[in-house]
């Protein structure tokens, strides 16, 4: 199981004691949004695995995550292939972290935005994509996208937002 986390460190023991009581789990991840409270001692207390998921800001280039996984050796990548989308390409990001990949979320975009499109409606090529991820990884893949009325409603508020501060 994988999910989100963000300062959860009153119900997150709960939550770990439940979904480790499922026969069903072998595994639980934890993508953590940068807790500010105790929530990553107390995923690595129970000895879950937690992942970086890189954000859609150039900052998240191939560069710097390479320093803050070698910096945290535990920390495992969360390959978002519409993010990476936005900096160097997703192959790169795939044959650089391959090893360190332990789930992918899939979306498209034309690479200026985060826009979370249906396969094939933005210019990552998912053909080649495809080949290579499926030469390094085999595990979980999440299927990210917005409707389209979320998308435009999303354009509206940026654009109120920017006109607000003018």
């Amino acid at each position: 199981i994988c999910s989100i986390m963000f300062n959860e460190e009153v119900l997150l023991p709960l939550w770990i004691e439940a979904w480790s009581a499922m026969p069903f789990i072998n595994k639980i991840y934890i993508i953590d949004g940068g807790s500010t409270d105790k929530s990553v001692e107390i995923a690595k207390k129970y000895r879950i695995r937690i992942m970086f998921e890189l954000a859609d800001n150039k900052q998240d280039n191939i560069k710097n995550i390479a320093k803050i996984l070698k910096k945290v050796p535990s920390l495992y990548f969360l390959l978002d292939i519409g993010h990476t989308n936005l900096q160097k390409g997703p192959i790169e990001f795939i044959k650089k972290f391959h090893k360190k990949i332990k789930h992918v979320h899939l979306h498209d975009n034309h690479g200026e935005e985060d826009e979370h499109l249906e396969i094939e409606q933005g210019n990552i090529n998912w053909s080649k994509v495809i080949k290579v991820l499926k030469r390094y990884y085999d595990g979980t893949i999440t299927l990210e996208l917005f409707l389209r009325k979320y998308k435009s409603e999303s354009k509206k508020k940026k654009a109120l937002l920017k006109n607000k501060d003018k």
